[in-house]
């Protein structure tokens, strides 16, 4: 499993190539808008880019994947605005595909990295709460002056069992997948909130 430092970097890098991407675009299709870029930013987004890339793919705890080690010659020839500029449009449309391409790679591995990272604290969260369940599903009540608490939570929860017990199997199905998908979004955005 990748250290978070190297995730943090993945998605870093998926979002600086977004970014020279959406540059790219403006280049493919001629739009006005690319007359506004400032050459220095350009110049030092690519350099950061690119070090960012050759950085990746010399880290030796893990090894990179082809398209992480494909970039920097993606990058190599468009050093400058003037670069895409003076290019073939049909080449900068090329470009634009294959950076679109590399985009949804770095993106899917970026959420495979990310979710099999928050996998761990997601199994946990359900276990927890699979084991509250059955703590209060079996809870004794017949003594609700050592667990007052516990017992109005048993009796809360018995009463929702009853009444899902009492409702269509498929109204308890949806019902059941839309509390599962609410838990399991509360887990991730509260252990990347922590990250």
């Amino acid at each position: 499993m990748a250290e978070p430092s190297r995730i943090e970097a993945i998605n870093d890098l998926a979002e600086r190539w977004r970014r020279w991407t959406q540059i790219v675009r403006l280049f493919a299709v001629r739009n006005e808008r690319r007359h506004t870029i400032d050459p220095t930013e350009y110049r030092t987004m690519h350099a950061a880019l690119t070090n960012q890339c050759r950085t990746l793919t010399q880290q030796r705890s893990s090894q990179p994947s082809n398209t992480i080690r494909e970039l920097p010659a993606i990058l190599a020839p468009w050093l400058n605005l003037d670069s895409l500029a003076r290019a073939d449009r049909e080449l900068v449309c090329q470009l634009f595909e294959r950076c679109c391409h590399v985009q949804q790679a770095l993106d899917s591995r970026a959420s495979n990295r990310t979710l099999r990272h928050h996998g761990r604290r997601m199994l946990l969260a359900a276990a927890a709460t699979a084991l509250v369940g059955v703590v209060l599903w079996t809870l004794d009540q017949s003594n609700p002056l050592i667990w007052p608490a516990v017992s109005d939570m048993s009796h809360w929860f018995h009463a929702a069992c009853n009444a899902v017990a009492r409702t269509p199997a498929q109204q308890r199905l949806v019902f059941g997948g839309i509390l599962a998908l609410l838990g399991t979004m509360a887990v991730v955005v509260t252990s990347a909130r922590r990250t």
